[in-house]
């Protein structure tokens, strides 16, 4: 998402789990139905890590908890509405057919969100405006995404992300020994 854009892997993650939702609907053998709904569940994780990111780093940091529950919320009750649905179609024949192919009317709102979403977080927003701060620091060079900021960046990425593992073998090495086996 950071290469190619974050609204491009968003959208391309709701379109492609949404052909799959459709083409699910006419599947006529179970390993079909199967191998698209396991891409499908692929790209619909995608969907909901794209948005979480963009609730992340677009709301204010002091509303920003209120927002996230308000999400999973509306999530939760996209699931109970499809129950409901479920029950009162499930019945008829092939009526789960019909749910699958109901994916098919959140591509009308594809358009209008495409439009309102940036396709950079406001994080980098800000940091172009302080541009000509990376290039006056020792050390830093002058392309574009380069510099001391994105080495730094990236080490701090690498040093978030293996913290969990060095607490794990720091306070229970059995335990991380056993994962190696």
């Amino acid at each position: 998402a950071d290469v190619i854009g974050r609204r491009h892997v968003f959208f391309a993650s709701i379109i492609i789990f949404t052909i799959c939702s459709i083409v699910s609907a006419f599947q006529q053998t179970i390993l079909g139905f199967a191998l698209l709904q396991f891409f499908a569940r692929i790209f619909l994780a995608g969907k909901d890590s794209m948005a979480n990111v963009y609730l992340v780093e677009e709301t204010d940091p002091m509303t920003r908890g209120w927002v996230m529950g308000t999400y999973s919320s509306v999530a939760v009750c996209g699931g109970g509405f499809a129950v409901i649905l479920f029950g009162a179609i499930g019945a008829f024949p092939d009526g789960w057919r019909y749910l699958y192919g109901l994916a098919a009317v959140q591509l009308a709102f594809l358009v209008p969100v495409w439009r309102r979403l940036p396709q950079e977080p406001a994080v980098a927003v800000h940091a172009k405006k302080r541009k000509h701060a990376v290039v006056d620091l020792p050390g830093a060079s002058k392309g574009p995404g380069k510099g001391i900021f994105l080495s730094d960046r990236w080490m701090a990425a690498v040093r978030s992300g293996t913290r969990p593992l060095m607490l794990l073998v720091t306070a229970y090495p059995g335990r991380a020994a056993a994962c190696l086996y």
